[in-house]
């Protein structure tokens, strides 16, 4: 039996008239109207039909493959039965590199049909409005159509009441106040049974304190110890413990000038850091001069034994002071450090930070 082709989108095969859909493909509908609804029986592609009618049923897990690629060339000799698997990977080995289906779906086209797909079968089932009963107060609210199997409740309340109700979280709670032993929510630990009762709770914890700076009695609603009554004594009494100052002496000119005690100066002026000094060898005890100065608790080291701490010769070593905590410690004078420990470094550091912020040195 032959095709009858009536025009560019309608054709006849064995009594049945075949149209044109949007995937290229002739299909056939048979459909009934029940009221005002369109309900679809059977429906069939031309080219299962074709093979189906002159070879019989189509096996499980097969398909018919066009072998010219032509969706609308259905003669029998033009078709050919194989398994779904490969004619899957034909047809996605199909596509040159100038029409990829990527590209074809990034390409204004394939969006504006996105689009249209999620405007007509996924926006309206989505966001489609329906009616339900509150399963606490037995009330009828409506929700959207995404939300019907999370929505159970009208509201809040009735949620919160639910899950109260459940006994889950609920249980005997004892008031801090009164000390009334009443219904409450055990996740959250319900201190008080009433808002007089918070109430109270709350001015309980008011306590008195005298401030550290200023000497100043005030009151505090708070568990904790307050040391000072405003944010200002506070910042005053931090400035004055940095800004505890002390005497030394300059490594160049032997001037004294006032420094921070946390964070002694070792020079008075740009002038002196900069000068040339003199020291005396701690390798061979020869005198020599230079404009650097030696890292604070290191040993000077002129220029010929300071390339023999470099090749191969046993460091020297030496014995340093702690200025954070006082103790005596050992360290090699090429890599002398300032003190004993990554601890006392930080506290060292947080000092001088401290110091710079406040006095601006």
């Amino acid at each position: 039996m032959e095709i009858i082709v009536e025009n560019e989108n309608v054709c006849w095969f064995n009594g049945k008239k075949y149209y044109l859909n949007s995937r290229g493909y002739f299909g056939y509908v048979e459909s009934i109207r029940v009221g005002a609804k369109t309900v679809i029986q059977h429906s069939s592609a031309l080219h299962r039909d074709v093979w189906e009618f002159h070879n019989g049923a189509i096996p499980e897990g097969f398909a018919v493959h066009h072998k010219d690629l032509n969706k609308a060339n259905n003669s029998l000799t033009n078709l050919v039965l194989m398994l779904k698997a490969d004619h899957s990977r034909l047809h996605r080995n199909s596509y040159t590199n100038e029409d990829t289906l990527f590209a074809w779906h990034r390409s204004k086209e394939g969006r504006e049909q996105a689009k249209n797909r999620y405007e007509k079968f996924i926006r309206p089932l989505l966001f489609a409005k329906m009616k339900k009963k509150c399963a606490l107060c037995g009330k009828e609210y409506t929700t959207s159509h995404n939300a019907r199997n999370n929505s159970r409740y009208c509201s809040h309340t009735c949620a919160y009441r639910a899950w109260v109700a459940g006994g889950a979280q609920s249980g005997d709670c004892t008031c801090e106040t009164c000390n009334k032993v009443f219904t409450g929510d055990t996740h959250a630990v319900t201190k008080y049974c009433s808002k007089e009762c918070r109430r109270i709770g709350f001015l309980s914890h008011k306590k008195s304190f005298v401030c550290d700076y200023c000497g100043t009695a005030f009151e505090r609603v708070t568990p904790k110890k307050e040391n000072f009554c405003s944010r200002k004594c506070a910042l005053l009494h931090k400035k004055e413990a940095i800004r505890v100052s002390a005497s030394t002496k300059c490594e160049t000119c032997g001037k004294e000038f006032p420094t921070s005690k946390y964070d002694p100066a070792r020079f008075c002026s740009k002038e002196c850091f900069t000068a040339e000094k003199t020291y005396i060898c701690g390798a061979c005890g020869d005198t020599y001069t230079t404009c650097s100065p030696v890292k604070r608790g290191g040993v000077p080291l002129c220029k010929k034994c300071k390339p023999k701490q470099l090749h191969g010769v046993p460091p020297l070593t030496q014995e340093s002071l702690c200025p954070v905590c006082g103790k005596t410690f050992k360290q090699q004078v090429r890599h002398a450090k300032v003190t004993c420990s990554k601890e006392c470094q930080y506290k060292l550091t947080v000092l001088k930070t401290r110091s710079t912020a406040v006095t601006g040195v």
